[in-house]
This record gives C-alpha cells, structure tokens and sequence, in this order.
C-alpha cells in the first residue's frame, strides 16, 4: 500500500462512517514488463469491522495518493 485516507465522517457524531481506501500496486515498469497487471485497485475498507466493502479498477500504474472529499461522500486517487 502507498496511500490511505480516513473517511471525514468518522468522527460524525449522527451518523458515523467507519471506511477507509487504500491504493498501491507494483511499479508501472513491472507491468509492461509483464505486459499488464490488474492490481492497480483502490479497495475501500470498513476500520470496524476489519473487512473489505469494496474495490475500484482503472489506474494503469501504481496509487500514489487518495484523499476522502470533504463531505465524505466519494474520494479521488492519483498515480503515476
């Protein structure tokens, strides 16, 4: 893993969100090397209950950064 964000929500007091994305992957080089790998996923994650609810596919290199929305209710990724 090379980023994780914690949901602004977290602390809500009405309706907490306990979630979390986390993004890595190998290095762009070692996938055109192996002429494509599908790890490039931001995998979002409930910190409470230690599972994972999810995962978005479509970075072609590694995730470098994400960053929860102020409002908690998307996030953006960055990469190579």
């Amino acid at each position: 893993m090379n980023a994780v964000s914690i949901s602004p929500l977290f602390c809500d007091e009405v309706k907490p969100k306990f979630h979390m994305v986390m993004g890595g992957g190998v290095a762009a080089i070692m996938a055109a090397m192996t002429g494509g790998h599908s790890g490039f996923e931001a995998h979002v994650c409930n910190i409470l209950h230690g599972n994972e609810v999810g995962k978005i596919s479509g970075h072609y290199g590694p995730i470098n950064s994400v960053e929860f929305f102020r409002d908690g209710r998307g996030f953006v990724s960055g990469g190579e």
